[in-house]
């Protein structure tokens, strides 16, 4: 397994005067890095799309945005559970991840958690799902449900698997681009995934640019199909990681050939401290389009999609004065399927459209 590292200094070739802004960032934003992660990036360039994954940027101080912009606390249940949509449920399995993304969309977890982000009890969790008929699948979030024991993080699974209307249980995780190693080295974790029954396991992982998709993560993956888990990927288009055809084009690509599905790219979020990251959506979408056009349609299968508080929205066409949205998932019932017609103007304006309170 990969040492996690927190500490600015071990980053290679940094100026004082970077080293210098970059702590002040990690005042309000931490940092948090794994040995293989740390290997992967090109130190010596200081254009690279993984260091800017990682490395903590002064543009994150910039004012605005939220630290819940999705509103994730009008659908919390019960500790450390929601229930947005009604089929769904979604578990914070765990409050830690092995390495931070700069522009994760839940970095509250690591800075201010509220009430009701606390470590769920899974059996309060269970009795949940055994009482709300609606419920068919399960996904497991965080953090990363990976930084658990591979004792624990089964012992949930097991618990979820026996219930009879589950039939699917999602694990969201980046431990395969963070930290590989933690899959290979694990025969307990692959043994168990191997023998369970009655439900089927989705990794849904996030690999953001094609170079983390080494040889150690291939391997990972591997194992993990061998094992009869499914494995689809999605991340969001960051600027300066993969907001470029050529790039997308590659990622998609490559992930069909190591037997990953491309699923989603989303948008990024307004979270706090996020603004540097995100594409303009329209343009974002321009990017995506054309990357698929060239793909086959094996790795043209993934969605460009928004995460709004009232769901998720696929962006699927335009027209001479509008970009074309539709219902891929709604929180409310009246929104299911539901076409958007968002004008260009506002699509070039990621703020102007994350304001809007009522889509449509």
């Amino acid at each position: 397994m990969s040492e996690s590292i927190t500490e600015i200094k071990a980053i290679p070739g940094l100026s004082p005067e970077e080293f210098d802004a970059i702590q002040r960032v990690t005042e309000f934003f931490p940092f948090r890095i794994t040995s293989h992660y740390l290997s992967l990036v090109d130190w010596e360039d200081p254009h690279d799309p993984l260091r800017r994954v990682v490395l903590p940027d002064e543009g994150e101080l910039e004012s605005g945005g939220s630290l819940d912009p999705s509103r994730e606390k009008n659908f919390y249940v019960l500790p450390g559970m929601q229930h947005k949509y009604p089929d769904t449920v979604l578990i914070l399995a765990s409050h830690q991840c092995a390495g931070y993304c700069r522009y994760c969309f839940r970095k509250r977890l690591f800075i201010r958690r509220s009430m009701h982000e606390h470590p769920p009890d899974i059996n309060n969790c269970i009795e949940y799902i055994r009482n709300h008929p609606e419920v068919r699948n399960v996904l497991l979030s965080g953090g990363d449900p990976l930084t658990l024991s591979s004792k624990r993080l089964m012992g949930i699974i097991r618990k979820i698997a026996v219930l009879p209307r589950i039939k699917v249980v999602r694990i969201g995780t980046r431990i395969l681009s963070w930290d590989p190693g933690r899959v290979i080295a694990d025969r307990f974790l692959l043994q168990e995934l191997s023998e369970l029954t009655g439900v089927q396991v989705y990794i849904m992982t996030h690999f953001a640019h094609s170079r983390e998709l080494c040889g150690k993560a291939l391997e990972a993956i591997r194992l993990l199909r061998r094992c009869g888990v499914a494995i689809c990927n999605q991340a969001p288009m960051i600027r300066g990681v993969n907001d470029n055809v050529d790039v997308l084009e590659d990622l998609f690509n490559d992930l069909v050939a190591a037997g990953v599905s491309p699923y989603y790219i989303f948008q990024v979020r307004p979270t706090m401290g996020n603004s540097i990251y995100s594409v303009p959506i329209l343009d974002a979408y321009m990017i995506f389009r054309e990357a698929q056009s060239r793909c086959s349609g094996l790795a043209a299968r993934a969605r460009y999609v928004i995460s709004h508080y009232t769901g998720k929205l696929h962006v699927c066409g335009l027209t001479d004065e509008h970009l074309v949205m539709v219902y891929h998932r709604a929180a409310f019932p009246g929104d299911r399927g539901r076409t958007i017609l968002v004008k260009k103007s506002i699509a070039s304006n990621s703020k102007a459209f994350f304001r809007m309170n009522h889509l449509g």
